[in-house]
């Protein structure tokens, strides 16, 4: 597995297994190594004779079917390739065009008016790929415009072979070059992460231009010498007919694309004998998700960490009889720790900030803007949060850019989501955080529930408060008939933040039958002096204009450190009583069972409860 350039590759299985399938359609039919390997060559040729260059970037707009992916491996053989989603709004083709300054714009003969408009309007030249018979050469011709043989290309970046433009926390995103050793590099993690070899075969589900898609799946199914079963476009129903149809023995696909798989499966089951394994990448993976798909397919779940700056760095690695590590183990790169003090830690230890280096790894970005704090000492800063195990392995435990700060407490959404997937009314959820004029932030989820299951807002937040610290437990839960997703599956938390910010009034999740009756009762309101007053703390330490009654628990309520610090001196002002922060959270968390503690302090009339109220000396 040592081949400097794709075309090495290619030629090297046309050798030894030229009749051996590479891809296959969803229909089945099948192109062999030595056919794939000739029309790669012919397309090189081809584009070469349009005038394009070695350093010449040309945006691809292509479908992820057998004459998709035989182009884009001949852009990426012959120039810089810098695919780009073909479903593209006629602005976001011209902001893509802007950012990428390509010297020209490949599409096939479907090539929506859209990006037409784009093109003509950035003055960028169309080539069309027209399809021909089944394992024929792609015909290329100028649809608009031509190459201007004057053209000034963007300075090269080590020798960019892919540029990936990141979804990132900008609209614009990084754009990524790869090199096309750091590309197969990339791949040949996979291929020994997974054990890929000649009798696998990949089913793709993902994005041609994604690198979990492109080379996560393709590229790593040619390294192996296995072949590949490509689909137009994502349809689970369709998926899930080809598994069963070409044998495939693996896929790999983000969580969100998992659980659309996961839910077709259940109404129409498929023969899935032939699976070795699925894998999870592109975002976190539930636990809860990891144990239905392990149980509805019956193999190994792995879940990979990677970025496109690198593609694979670690995954949980196939059952092998010895203990399980506790997290990824590094398959692809190096993995460090960026600790408070600036100094990359090799060493298990505290949590910090995850750095990577290797052969797969970027050495820098295309804009200086992109690259600025980007690298520390040769190790690339990837923006996670994380910690080394003594075992080697690598846990991976949120996004620095997407901890949410409540009040000085830092919460990752991650665990948020964890615990919400843990009931078993929700099917999906996505937690964020929302500004607060008190707090910084508040935490906020967002669920869709299963099918004909119930759950009102405060059961939910009653089950995520016996599983988190109080201040974890997000202040609203709303209910989605579904979660909104980028183009490659990722749920954009910054977006749920937004319509939320924007849109606060959004209805509540609806109750069960049964609690929506109760919760139609009149609050137990305050039956003493003591009580009304310490209402009156208890709603302004929430910052409520309401009291929900003596019998709300405090945490659940969203109370947490700060909201506790708050009632807790407001009670000492107002009774001369002080009341621990452990009494008010083993015991005390109630207005009912705190105007107890009260009168029982001030009249000592009772034994109070441990550590949790004491007369004060003005009381």
């Amino acid at each position: 597995m040592t081949h400097s350039t794709l075309l090495d590759l290619l030629a090297e299985r046309a050798a030894t297994a030229p009749q051996s399938p590479a891809l296959l359609t969803s229909e089945g039919r099948a192109l062999s190594y030595a056919r794939l390997d000739a029309l790669v060559r012919a397309t090189v040729v081809r584009l070469a004779g349009l005038g394009l260059e070695r350093e010449d970037r040309v945006m691809v707009c292509a479908p992820g079917d057998l004459d998709g992916v035989v182009l884009q491996l001949a852009v990426i053989s012959t120039a810089v390739c810098c695919p780009v989603n073909p479903l593209l709004a006629q602005e976001e083709f011209g902001q893509a065009l802007e950012l990428l300054e390509p010297s020209a714009v490949l599409g096939f003969g479907s090539t929506s008016a859209k990006l037409l408009r784009a093109a003509d309007l950035h003055r960028t030249a169309v080539i069309e790929a027209v399809p021909q018979l089944f394992g024929e050469p792609l015909e290329l011709h100028f649809a608009s415009g031509e190459l201007h043989p004057d053209r000034m290309q963007p300075r090269p970046v080590a020798g960019e072979s892919l540029l990936l433009r990141t979804s990132g926390t900008t609209s614009a995103g990084k754009l990524v070059p790869l090199a096309m050793g750091q590309l197969l590099a990339g791949a040949i993690a996979s291929v020994r992460a997974f054990g890929l070899g000649p009798a696998d075969r990949c089913l793709n589900v993902m994005p041609m231009f994604h690198i979990q898609g492109l080379v996560g799946s393709v590229v790593a199914s040619l390294v192996a010498g296995s072949s590949v079963v490509l689909l137009p476009a994502f349809d689970a129903k369709q998926a899930l007919r080809s598994l069963e149809d070409t044998r495939a023995t693996w896929f790999s696909a983000s969580p969100t694309v998992h659980r659309l798989l996961l839910d077709r499966l259940g109404e129409e089951p498929v023969d899935r004998g032939s699976l070795r394994f699925t894998r999870s990448g592109a975002a976190s993976l539930p636990a809860a998700l990891r144990e239905e798909l392990e149980l509805a397919y019956g193999v190994p779940v792995l879940e990979t960490y990677g970025m496109s700056e690198a593609h694979q760095i670690a995954s949980t690695l196939l059952p092998d009889g010895g203990p399980r590590p506790v997290g990824m183990v590094p398959t692809g790169s190096r993995v460090a720790v960026l600790d408070a003090e600036g100094a990359v830690r090799t060493e298990p230890g505290p949590t910090g900030e995850l750095v990577v280096r290797g052969a797969n790894v970027i050495e820098r970005y295309v804009r200086p803007q992109d690259g600025a704090d980007a690298f520390v000492d040769g190790w690339l800063r990837t923006g996670d949060l994380g910690r080394l195990a003594a075992d080697g392995s690598v846990q991976v435990t949120g996004r620095i850019k997407e901890m949410i700060n409540r009040g000085g407490e830092k919460v990752s959404p991650y665990e948020v989501e964890e615990a919400l997937l843990r009931h078993p009314a929700v099917r999906q959820a996505v937690a964020f955080g929302v500004p607060d004029e008190v707090f910084t932030e508040q935490v906020v989820a967002a669920v869709v529930l299963h099918e004909g299951r119930t759950a009102d807002e405060a059961e939910l937040r009653a089950h995520t408060a016996a599983h988190l610290a109080p201040f974890k437990v997000p202040s609203r839960i709303v209910r989605r008939e579904a979660l909104a997703v980028n183009a490659v599956g990722k749920l954009v938390r910054a977006d749920f933040a937004r319509d939320f910010a924007e849109a606060p009034a959004v209805p509540a999740v609806p109750a069960a039958p049964e609690a929506a009756a109760c919760a139609a009762d009149v609050p137990l309101l305050p039956r003493t002096p003591v009580e009304a007053a310490l209402a009156g703390l208890w709603a302004h330490a929430l910052g409520r204009a309401a009291f929900d009654g003596v019998d709300e628990d405090f945490f659940t309520a969203g109370g947490e450190s700060i909201t506790a610090v708050a009632l807790l001196q407001g009670i000492q002002e107002a009774f001369g009583v002080a009341i621990s922060p452990a009494g008010l959270f083993d015991d005390l968390n109630t207005v009912e069972r705190l105007a107890e503690a009260v009168r029982t302090a001030i009249s000592g009339t009772a034994p109070l409860p441990p550590g949790g109220a004491a007369h004060s000396a003005t009381g």
